[in-house]
């Protein structure tokens, strides 16, 4: 009933809205939660490390454990998109993705074989 008046001082049709949602820089969306994909090295993924991830409320520091595996979720929670209806809100996930060079200094391929040798 909000749209434009019908002909003849008839009443008025519906009003239909279209809305496009573009995809965010860093943050993707599942239901109210939020992931964020976060690259670190394979030494900080064998050792751990912490990193500094975006958040709805600022930056955080997440810590990663030792021996943490490619696209494993840390989950931040109540860190996502606030529930539509009711109260709270949804998690934040942060997957980490491990980058494996795509070229190696004579010195890292020779450490990097070492760790082969080793079983690692």
């Amino acid at each position: 009933g909000k749209g434009m008046e019908g002909r003849n001082g008839g009443p008025p049709g519906d009003l239909y809205l279209q809305i496009s949602i573009k995809d965010h820089s860093f943050f993707s969306r599942e239901g109210d939660d939020l992931i964020v994909e976060k690259e670190i090295n394979f030494s900080d993924a064998v050792i751990g490390t912490t990193v500094e991830v975006p958040t709805l409320e600022g930056k955080k520091i997440v810590k990663v454990p030792p021996g943490t595996q490619s696209h494993t979720k840390m989950r931040l929670k109540g860190l996502g998109v606030p529930h539509f209806q009711g109260e709270g809100r949804g998690d934040e996930y942060v997957k980490v993705i491990i980058k494996v060079p795509k070229k190696l200094t004579e010195k890292s391929r020779k450490l990097i074989e070492e760790l082969a040798q080793e079983g690692i």
